[in-house]
């Protein structure tokens, strides 16, 4: 079983043998319209709960450009006395310009403020943050229930 995706996604990714193919030319295109309408009026947050127990979160809303904007945080290292619990968090701000579904920039801010941008993230990473946070929109958001 797929945990982000669920059962109804197993079949199709396994018979493309990408799952990350299937999820962006398949599900984004049929579900994104769907969150586009959701958070026309208000922002969106979706919660979900990783494998170290930790809650994760993110924010999905329009600029005032009508950008998709994604906020989130990652979290990284960890801490002896805390077991698994993770240390250091790092703020992500990920943004669709066009509402495409496809992520064009992103800006990961450390805790003293300093930003890095990329634009056109085309790094693993990048786009496993993007998919993730949409995934999790599509499965677990209130837009989707």
């Amino acid at each position: 079983m797929n945990l982000i995706f669920g059962p109804q996604y197993e079949s199709k990714s396994k018979s493309e043998g990408n799952p990350r193919a299937h999820f962006v030319s398949s599900v984004v295109p049929e579900m994104y319209p769907e969150l586009i309408r959701c958070i026309q009026d208000e922002p969106e947050k979706v919660q979900w709960r990783v494998q170290t127990g930790e809650m994760q979160s993110a924010i999905i809303s329009l600029t005032e450009k009508n950008s998709v904007l994604i906020e989130t945080t990652v979290y990284v290292g960890t801490q002896e006395e805390l077991g698994n619990a993770s240390s250091h968090a790092i703020a992500i701000e990920m943004l669709d310009y066009s509402q495409d579904g496809k992520l064009d920039t992103i800006t990961y801010i450390q805790p003293d403020g300093k930003t890095h941008d990329v634009t056109a993230p085309f790094d693993e990473a990048s786009q496993y943050l993007w998919d993730s946070v949409l995934a999790m929109e599509f499965r677990e958001g209130a837009c989707f229930k």
